[in-house]
């Protein structure tokens, strides 16, 4: 495996750990509308009123598929993480300490 300059490693994982914050708040942005939309999709349900229930139904479903793509983005930026914190762990061990105080402050684990 090819080895890679420190500042190039150290600034993957800086930018894969804020993507990853991103989409951890994203996930739970869709989390929220995904049980507002239920909710409404319930009441339309309860109320017999087919207009509400129809609108709550394909809204749950892409809100569905939104978050399975967003979940898939996070990931991915997990991968990318874990693959820049091991080069810098492997390769610069100096500026080890500093991505994971970065990890820290973002409270990843």
């Amino acid at each position: 495996m090819a080895t890679i300059s420190c500042n190039t490693a150290l600034l993957v994982h800086k930018s894969a750990v804020r993507w990853w914050n991103l989409w951890n708040v994203l996930t739970y942005i869709f989390g929220i509308f995904l049980i507002a939309i239920l909710i409404f999709l319930i009441i339309g349900i309860i109320q017999s009123i087919v207009t509400q229930a129809v609108v709550g139904l394909v809204g749950t479903v892409v809100d569905g598929v939104a978050l399975k793509w967003v979940v898939t983005q996070r990931s991915t930026a997990y991968t990318e993480e874990q693959t820049a914190l091991k080069a810098i762990e492997n390769d610069c061990k100096d500026q080890y300490a500093e991505a994971l105080a970065l990890r820290a402050k973002y409270n990843l684990k």
